[in-house]
């Protein structure tokens, strides 16, 4: 029996990677339901940091975490917009200790009306999803 291209794919990648995107989807799926369903203001405590643990290696934990992310939005069938992919990182992000915020901002288009975007700062630097023209209204620590 031949097992289709994207098993095996997914069985060639490391043990922490096949870990951490697993844990990725499920709370993917979790986030798609709340955003959709609950208020901002009663889910937003997932998000908040609960422990930071200073990383000896940083870089290789968000280039694993934007991995898992760009592998998310590949294979996942939920439709996940902005404010669910941000909020997943920031949940994932918290997972392993980095410090980061999720941001809520706004901007005007070329035909004047206001549009919204979340994305996550890490040392007030924008990472994933960004869009550096938009003004920050909301941030979650």
């Amino acid at each position: 029996m031949k097992l289709p291209f994207f098993i095996k794919k997914f069985f060639k990648i490391t043990r922490v990677e096949r870990t951490l995107f697993i844990k990725g989807l499920l709370i993917s799926a979790l986030f798609v339901l709340l955003v959709n369903f609950v208020p901002l203001k009663y889910y937003i405590r997932l998000l908040k940091v609960k422990q930071i643990i200073i990383q000896e290696d940083i870089e290789r934990t968000l280039h694993l975490l934007m991995k898992t992310m760009h592998r998310l939005n590949r294979v996942s069938l939920l439709k996940m917009n902005c404010l669910v992919k941000s909020s997943v990182l920031k949940y994932l992000m918290n997972a392993y200790g980095l410090s980061s915020r999720l941001v809520l901002g706004v901007t005007f288009t070329n035909n004047h009306k206001i549009r919204a975007h979340a994305y996550v700062k890490i040392n007030n630097k924008l990472s994933y999803q960004t869009k550096s023209r938009f003004v920050e209204v909301y941030s979650v620590i």
